[in-house]
């Protein structure tokens, strides 16, 4: 059995500070002196846990949640925000922690740089890019850390990121492949200038046509350019050494018409494998939804910014779905192997059934 001692007279100084909500109401001096005897274990029950790093002279924050008494080593989710977000917001919209409660695993939301909080994904965005901060060895560290602090699957660290976010999960699949097993992107795009050589890494990348922020076909908003969306997937169909063309799909698309009687909103998928090591790269594109993150449970940031929400793709389901096939290297042990590429269509490898609404499938 593990143990902490705090040494400080301050109860959130572990680590470089730690808060933990909802913990045992005892003095801040019990809790030390029964930390420092041994009496009180490492806590791992459900609930959230704010960790404060220090990394490259940069004081940052993590918020950790945990499902209730984990009996095994857990997978380990990180979900990064977009540019202007930050941990506790992107919690509550995306409802990841049901997620992760549900189907038990850890889910840790890191924090970016800059009152904009964003992060250096290459050649975007903001603050963080312009400062070059190592995001890279930050996210690196956050994962040690946590991975110190509860019993993680290190064989399933699994990163998914909106748009800036997004941007920052493809950094991470590209410079840090030996401790990714599979990336998943929400309405954003790759804005590293070329993929160094390494192993394959799944990839799931979910966006809408009708994003109005980074837009599916590349260009400038603002005083960004992005690139094409297909432009970052072809590299990777390259470096996992993947088809160029999807492999034909029995797969239904899915429809959800908004509750106002607005436009009605479509996904369908494109799936490109068989890749290395079995991995597949997935697309999800989507007609309708805006610049967010569909299903989320959440109050939407900004509407009028972002565009129309859509519970056409319950994301979360969808993403998990994806990571739990996989780990460092490939398939994971009771994964079933994605379908093989012929010139007969193969068997239909449907999206689990809690990954859309009963009422999203099929006609509106």
């Amino acid at each position: 059995m593990r143990y902490f001692c705090l040494l400080s007279r301050k109860p959130h100084s572990g680590l470089h500070g730690v808060s933990r909500r909802g913990m045992p109401r005892l003095s801040a001096w019990l809790r030390l002196l029964m930390g420092c005897l041994g009496v009180m274990p490492m806590l791992s029950w459900a609930g959230d846990e704010t960790l404060r790093l220090r990394h490259d002279g940069l004081d940052r924050q993590v918020i950790v949640h945990v499902p209730d008494k984990p009996a095994k080593a857990l997978p380990l989710v990180l979900v990064l925000h977009g540019a202007g977000g930050n941990p506790r917001r992107m919690a509550a919209w995306t409802g990841m922690n049901d997620t992760a409660d549900r189907h038990g695993f850890i889910v840790a939301y890191p924090g970016g740089v800059g009152v904009v909080s964003t992060w250096n994904a290459g050649n975007c965005c903001g603050p963080a890019e312009r400062r070059g901060v190592d995001d890279v060895g930050f996210l690196r560290q956050a994962v040690a850390t946590i991975a110190r602090r509860w019993d993680v699957d290190r064989r399933r660290v699994y990163i998914a990121g909106m748009s800036n976010g997004g941007m920052m999960a493809y950094r991470m699949a590209a410079e840090a492949a030996d401790m990714v097993a599979a990336v998943a992107v929400v309405e954003g795009t790759m804005t590293l200038d070329s993929l160094p050589a390494g192993p394959p890494v799944p990839i799931l990348h979910i966006h809408s046509l009708s994003d109005p922020r980074v837009p599916f076909e590349g260009g400038n908003r603002g005083r960004m350019r992005f690139p094409a969306v297909e432009q970052g997937l072809a590299a990777w169909r390259r470096r996992d050494g993947c088809p160029q063309t999807p492999f034909a799909s029995k797969e239904r698309p899915l429809t959800w018409r908004p509750p106002d009687g607005g436009v009605q909103h479509e996904a369908s998928s494109r799936r490109y494998g068989p890749c290395r090591n079995g991995t597949e790269i997935v697309l999800w594109l989507l007609k309708g939804p805006g610049h967010v993150w569909p299903g989320a449970l959440g109050k939407e940031p900004i509407p009028a910014f972002l565009g129309a929400k859509s519970n056409v793709l319950n994301a979360n389901e969808v993403i998990w779905d994806f990571f739990a096939r996989y780990q460092l290297g490939g398939l994971a042990p009771v994964a079933a192997a994605p379908p093989a590429a012929s010139s007969s269509e193969p068997a239909p490898r449907p999206v689990s059934p809690r990954a859309a609404p009963r009422a999203n499938a099929g006609p509106a």
